[in-house]
């Protein structure tokens, strides 16, 4: 009597085939070998069958490598939304700390300080108080009829959360894509003017580099060279100083 194949058998392989190529990326991203990938199914007798050789192994890798970039791409949205949200929860949390009155405690008391002693950040309407319990307001009010001053203002988490906003909307902008690069020009000025220089060149080059440095040709002219007596050689030249060359009238 044969063997009872469930119904769905192709879902079964499906699932079997996609189970086989993540052992072997795990294994793989964990530094084994191909081979020692095939070794590893057939001794451990992988589903739906092991491994006969290195190239299937390859195949099976570069497949599940692209499913996964895949899925990454499509998330890729959620994602960003997902860190979007983190930021504003962040940011609101920062903004309370931000508008909350804070004291300085030492040793768990509060400190007191003479009313002109204050901070000046807080009297520029940089905090503003959330004492919403009864009890803390009296106890505030009392010790400060005690002593006749009035506990000393802590601006250092204002600040703190200042610096922790910036952060926010710094990372927010990149996630964005919201910060443009920066566009840098440079300039060179060294007094030289390069093109003047190169038509020079071109012209005692193509005077055989015989002659001294010329003024560069205008556009449609022929370079010009200024040739220096010495440049003429002595056998081209008649006893009585004329110029026998081919130039002589």
């Amino acid at each position: 009597m044969g063997l009872l194949m469930p119904k769905n058998t192709a879902t079964g392989q499906q699932a079997a085939y996609a189970e086989r190529r993540t052992k072997a990326l795990e294994l793989n991203v964990r530094g084994r070998s191909l081979p020692e990938i095939v070794r590893i199914s057939q001794l451990e007798g992988w589903l739906p069958r092991p491994y006969n050789s290195p190239q299937a192994v390859h195949a099976d890798i570069t497949k599940a490598l692209a499913q996964r970039a895949e899925q990454r791409n499509k998330m890729a949205g959620v994602y960003l939304q997902r860190e979007l949200e983190k930021l504003d929860a962040m940011e609101t949390a920062a903004w309370d700390v931000l508008e909350s009155l804070h004291y300085v405690v030492n040793q768990g008391e509060l400190v007191y300080v003479y009313p002109e002693e204050q901070p000046k950040l807080v009297k520029q309407g940089w905090a503003r108080p959330k004492l919403d319990e009864e009890e803390t307001v009296k106890a505030l009010e009392d010790g400060a009829e005690k002593v006749a001053r009035e506990p000393l203002i802590d601006n250092k988490p204002i600040l703190d959360a200042l610096n922790v906003l910036l952060k926010i909307a710094e990372r927010r902008s990149k996630l964005l894509g919201l910060d443009a690069p920066v566009k840098k020009q440079v300039e060179v000025s060294g007094g030289i003017n390069v093109d003047h220089e190169i038509g020079t060149l071109m012209a005692v080059l193509a005077a055989g580099g015989q002659g001294s440095l010329a003024p560069p040709p205008t556009p449609g002219e022929r370079p010009k060279v200024v040739r220096h007596p010495r440049s003429v050689s002595k056998a081209h030249r008649a006893p009585n100083g004329a110029d026998t060359g081919a130039g002589a009238a």
